[in-house]
């Protein structure tokens, strides 16, 4: 190929570049090995409120809060002796600054390349205010149920508590009063673990194990969903070691006690709603290499769409009320304990949930 026609495939090359480049929504920057602005798209003029003109040949750090630079410079100075932009990961959050000094939350993608013997380094920057104000939204408006449920639902099992101490109710009228105030107490470790949700998603939250009693582990949560497996004509096998719960001795292992009965009862009401009427559902835990391990086995299958999203928030479907929300809370609290979770579904089979709490702890 002669240098003319090298210069215009090049010429053309570049051209499409910049078609792709101004296409897209989002700001996109490139600089030189030391910072320096050589490419901005409309996204970047856009969202940083600079000309092209005026972007161009400035150094990066200057889109940045001025109490950032001096840290960042130092990743362009290490980019400049080494070639490698040195970062822990190729995604960063960080704060940019428009032209007229008003600062915006900003998520940043990085690639490096090479062109002619020079690295170039390219990001993909992101407006996140919206994100980040819907966010603290959420989490202010479940501050706000959280406050708000408390107060009716003490009101409810202060009265069924009132009640189980009235004389002459009959056994299952006592049932029914016993069932209220385990209902309601469930409801109300929902209502304070909803706080725990959010640190688990932040990576905040701070394990506290502690000896956890399998016997009575299982022994509440078989008293909690004898009624709703009762409703579909299903019953509920609860087995330690290969032995019926009542039979089976009474291993202890180290975990936060609420936080495992609440990822049990999720996985145990998820296969509670998804079993076939009168079909049994069985609950095991049993002792695996360096692990304890649960599952939870019904006849049901899950939806093939659904299968790889299945411990995702929202993932649902077919069924009447439901969330989303069990199997994903149920895997941020396996893993929280270091532990993992995961399933096994097929027409012949059913379905298992399974999930591995270390021994360890």
């Amino acid at each position: 190929m002669s240098n003319k026609d090298w210069n215009a495939a090049e010429a053309e090359s570049f051209y499409h570049y910049r078609c792709l480049v101004q296409s897209v929504a989002e700001a996109i920057v490139t600089t030189d090995a030391r910072g320096s602005i050589i490419d901005v798209n409309d996204g970047f003029c856009r969202m940083f409120e600079y000309s092209e003109d005026e972007a161009l040949g400035l150094n990066i750090i200057e889109m940045m809060p001025e109490r950032f630079r001096e840290s960042r410079r130092d990743y362009i100075r290490k980019a400049a002796e080494t070639g490698v932009m040195d970062i822990h990961s190729r995604t960063i959050v960080a704060s940019g600054r428009r032209i007229d000094g008003t600062e915006f939350p900003m998520e940043m993608s990085l690639t490096q390349w090479e062109r002619e013997g020079n690295i170039l380094f390219t990001a993909v920057i992101r407006d996140v205010t919206e994100r980040e104000r819907y966010e603290k939204l959420r989490k202010d408006t479940e501050r706000i149920v959280r406050h708000d449920l408390r107060s009716p639902l003490n009101g409810i099992l202060g009265g069924a508590e009132l009640l189980s101490l009235e004389e002459g109710l009959t056994e299952e009228q006592r049932e029914y009063v016993d069932y209220i105030m385990r209902s309601g107490k469930q409801m109300l470790r929902l209502i304070e673990h909803s706080l725990d949700i959010i640190r688990m998603e932040e990576g905040t939250y701070e394990l506290k194990p502690a000896p956890c009693n399998v016997c009575e582990l299982l022994g509440d949560l078989s008293k909690e969903f004898e009624r709703l497996a009762g409703k579909k004509g299903c019953r509920i096998n609860f087995l330690i070691d290969g032995i019926p719960l009542g039979e089976a001795p009474c291993p202890v292992f180290r975990g936060e006690y609420e936080l495992i009965s609440l990822m049990m009862a999720n996985l145990i009401k998820n296969a509670v709603e998804a079993s076939p009427e009168r079909c049994d559902i069985t609950v095991k835990t049993f002792v695996y290499r360096d692990v304890r391990r649960f599952e939870v086995h019904n006849f049901g299958v899950i939806p093939e769409e659904v299968q790889p999203v299945f411990f995702e928030r929202y993932s649902t479907s077919g069924k009447e009320g439901g969330t989303g929300l069990g199997t994903y809370s149920a895997k941020l609290m396996a893993d929280v304990h270091g532990g993992e979770i995961g399933f096994e579904s097929t027409i012949e089979r059913g379905t298992t949930v399974w999930a591995e709490i270390p021994l360890n702890l």
